[in-house]
């Protein structure tokens, strides 16, 4: 009785996201009696304040008692895609899937991860599978907006977002201000950011979707012509996101395109490419820079990298065509040009850095 009565506390704390409180309840419990359901929660505890280490031990632990448990294989599946281990994650997430194909939180971890490689089609269909089984489901609608943006297809993304049964869920307003500011509507993505900021539930973003948000807010702002206020957003995203591209991105695009220093833009974005070898839209950016300094061929080199990652892009496929054209090809520029999936929305602006589109709901929480 007394066991039951600490974990149902803990349990409690757990999920008013008390993490420390909920552990150091769970310690008033002897080792002798810290049975499966205790170490599943303990391990939970571990995973959600981020010691990724100590809380797959105590998985393991437990899976030795219970190796065949849905739920707990379903959080190790969280724990590992928490840890930034996407394959061991998915092979848990796919065994899942195999067993109960109708589980829409499991569609959604798969989606999320199709999603993290660029394989857009995987991740439509586990998505719309979650959205199937479940309406509204808020965070597969915004991983599936988040493909539709990567595609292009911003329309789509707003009407899925207009579908989500939590309108008040952070990652919601983050994506829908993303959006807003990927199309040119930097009024309406400034009211959404600023709604954002001012929500009681503004604090449950992780770091990393904090980076997304100042870097974003501070773009938002740059582009309405408030540059002072949008550099100190650049350097609160700096707080949550040095290691992000992003932020890397940004502050190279604000160095050449409103300070005008071409020098240490280019400083920035060979930072950037150093830490970030392979992302595509470091490459696609570091093109449209070196359009704006006339290096054309070098320009092309980095189009194709892009393209090589994430090769139906219309974005990518644009910006290769304006530098193609400059390069006096224009057979290849019109194709390249005509074979984008839509022409680009928005204005003038299409080309500055913005979100990826891959906010995932990707939550510590993993009761």
């Amino acid at each position: 009785m007394q066991k039951n009565k600490i974990f149902q506390q803990a349990l409690g704390l757990f999920q008013n996201n008390k993490l420390l409180d909920a552990l150091s309840i769970l310690n008033k419990l002897p080792s002798d009696i810290a049975d499966f359901d205790v170490q599943h929660l303990r391990a939970a505890i571990y995973a959600s304040m981020g010691d990724y280490v100590a809380a797959r031990s105590i998985f393991m632990q437990a899976l030795k008692l219970q190796p065949s448990h849905y739920s707990l294989r379903y959080n190790l599946g969280k724990l590992e895609k928490l840890a930034g281990n996407m394959s061991q994650a998915e092979e848990i997430f796919l065994t899942l899937h195999q067993e109960q194909p109708l589980d829409a939180e499991v569609s959604n971890e798969l989606g999320a991860i199709a999603l993290a490689r660029d394989d857009l089609t995987s991740a439509e269909n586990y998505l719309r599978k979650a959205i199937a089984v479940r309406p509204g489901m808020t965070s597969a609608i915004i991983n599936l907006a988040g493909a539709s943006v990567l595609r292009g297809h911003f329309a789509d993304a707003l009407t899925y977002l207009d579908q989500v049964e939590d309108p008040e869920n952070p990652r919601y307003l983050l994506q829908k201000a993303s959006v807003f500011l990927k199309i040119g509507k930097f009024t309406e993505s400034r009211q959404a950011f600023e709604i954002l900021q001012e929500s009681a539930r503004f604090a449950d973003l992780s770091e990393g979707e904090l980076g997304s948000f100042y870097a974003n807010f501070g773009c938002v702002l740059v582009e309405l012509g408030d540059f002072e206020l949008g550099k100190a957003q650049y350097m609160k995203a700096a707080e949550y996101s040095k290691n992000e591209w992003i932020y890397a991105v940004n502050m190279a695009t604000f160095q050449y395109q409103v300070n005008h220093d071409y020098a240490e833009a280019e400083k920035s974005f060979c930072a950037a490419l150093e830490k970030f070898p392979s992302h595509p839209d470091v490459h696609d950016l570091y093109a449209i820079f070196l359009q704006q300094k006339g290096e054309y061929a070098k320009a092309l080199q980095h189009h194709y990298l892009a393209l090589e990652k994430r090769p139906d892009s219309p974005g990518f496929m644009y910006h290769l065509s304006m530098t193609q054209m400059a390069l006096g090809q224009l057979d290849v520029a019109w194709e390249s040009y005509e074979s984008r999936w839509v022409r680009p929305e928005g204005g003038r602006n299409w080309t500055l850095p913005f979100l990826s589109g891959k906010v995932k709901a990707v939550s510590a929480n993993l009761s």
